[in-house]
């Protein structure tokens, strides 16, 4: 799988649920582009929704509302690669 996202320009995510007393959410965003190492920004599931958004603001259709606010995974990757 990994192998055909690098071919593909794509990007490979893999998810947990967050725990219920920190409520952070664990994952990993893996292919060309993506930052080496952790990163501050708190990111939750809203953020992964609004990321999967952007494929709609390019068709321009609105993203869901209860989005909106939430930061998106662009900080996850070098200039250009989201």
């Amino acid at each position: 799988m990994i192998e055909y996202a690098d071919g593909h320009d794509g990007y490979v995510f893999v998810v947990w649920d967050e725990g219920n007393e920190t409520n952070r959410m664990p994952f990993l965003a893996i292919g060309c582009g993506v930052k080496v190492g952790p990163n501050a920004t708190a990111l939750n599931h809203s953020s992964l929704l609004k990321s999967v958004n952007s494929v709609e603001e390019l068709f321009d259709v609105p993203v869901l509302a209860s989005v909106t606010d939430a930061t998106d995974f662009a900080e996850l990757f070098e200039p250009g690669a989201f």
